[in-house]
């Protein structure tokens, strides 16, 4: 993994991590489902929309992403930030999502699901290339996966039963939605729609799932 890769995503996972519980709806602490907050950086927004959904309920989480010079400018990103989940194991079921991106090419790691683990690693869940105009699942039962850490060290295009394997016995610190390749896609950067989120039995596509507990 390159050295401009590997800052990306020290930046975004500290900018995920913070994201304070003081933040979340008062009864945040007595839910047990996950929910979902956003959250960015630079020039990057993160937020619901209604111009684009993978269903019926007409709602998707929007990630826009502007260009950026890697060497110069601050890092564009944007993501989605699952609550509830420090602490325990790592969900039984591949999470998985759905997106739409409005360029076609290289995925260069973005959008992608982050699993933190209390060992130090990490897995991650992302599409290899996107398609323009076009929603796409990324399934997190087929191998998808990159893993870092655990017992495993670096493993790419690794399956969930990998990532359970490699991570056994620790527990997950945070779990979050990001999208950062905009450096790769000038002059205007990109979108993203996420969709369908699935995560620890739960779906959310629409902001009504953070009312649940």
């Amino acid at each position: 993994m390159s050295k401009p890769i590997r800052h990306l995503i020290a930046i975004v996972a500290a900018t995920a991590a913070a994201v304070s519980v003081g933040s979340l709806p008062a009864d945040a602490a007595a839910r047990t489902e996950p929910s979902v907050s956003f959250f960015q950086g630079a020039e990057g927004k993160a937020h619901w929309s209604v111009e684009q959904s993978n269903g019926d309920d007409k709602h998707s989480m929007k990630l826009e992403v502007p260009y950026f010079d890697l060497a110069t400018e601050p890092v564009n990103f944007a993501g989605i930030d699952l609550h509830h989940e420090e602490g325990r194991t790592a969900p039984e079921e591949a999470p998985s999502f759905d997106f739409y991106s409005s360029d076609t090419g290289p995925s260069l790691g973005s959008p992608r699901l982050v699993i933190r683990f209390s060992n130090g690693g990490r897995a991650e869940l992302r599409p290899l290339a996107w398609v323009q105009d076009t929603w796409t699942t990324v399934d997190g039962d087929g191998p998808n996966w990159d893993i870092n850490g655990g017992t495993c060290g670096f493993r790419f295009a690794a399956t969930y039963a990998e990532v359970l394997a490699c991570h056994a016995g620790a527990t997950v610190t945070s779990a979050f939605v990001v999208s950062d390749s905009g450096y790769a896609y000038p002059p205007e950067g990109y979108v993203h729609y996420i969709d369908n989120l699935q995560y620890d039995d739960t779906t959310i596509s629409r902001p009504g799932d953070n009312g649940r507990s």
